[in-house]
């Protein structure tokens, strides 16, 4: 499976990290490497990187034969990638539902399981700052294709 990047994956890692400070700067959570975090985000990260394999294998599939439709009638690569983007949006294979759906599930739970907890770790990290740390790149470059995490505050102030 091959994902084409065709966008910043360092602007992409800075903008997801600090967008969600500009919606709660403390969050009440750390940004905790992966050996420093309590044994229950452990635990998730294994599923998360079980759905993880899943879903990247389903976008990508689903963005590499959008693209390969594209250039067997005639369009050259950049302008297939091109035109499934003006056709799906700007995030590419990030904007798969099952991409959303990962995000927001294992976002909501990592949030869950820190509420009121000392050590909760910052879903932002949990999400992609661990891949980065694990050497995941094409998780961290699919991922990083967003251009916002798709979660947002509830009128109490909770993810959802």
């Amino acid at each position: 499976m091959r994902l084409i990047a065709n966008h910043n994956i360092k602007n992409g890692v800075w903008r997801l990290t600090n967008q969600p400070r500009d919606l709660r700067p403390d969050g009440g959570a750390k940004d905790l490497s992966k050996a420093a975090a309590p044994p229950g985000y452990i635990q998730l990260y294994h599923d998360y990187l079980r759905d993880l394999e899943e879903v990247l294998a389903i976008a990508g599939e689903t963005w590499n034969a959008e693209v390969e439709d594209r250039q067997a009638s005639g369009l050259t690569v950049d302008e297939a990638i091109l035109d499934v983007i003006e056709t799906n949006g700007v995030a590419g294979p990030a904007s798969h539902p099952a991409v959303v759906w990962l995000v927001r599930k294992y976002w909501l739970e990592c949030a869950r399981i820190g509420t009121g907890k000392p050590d909760a770790v910052r879903p932002e990290t949990f999400l992609l700052g661990w891949l980065i740390e694990d050497r995941r790149d094409d998780a961290v470059t699919l991922l990083t294709a967003m251009p916002y995490w798709p979660i947002g505050l509830d009128e109490d102030g909770n993810w959802c």
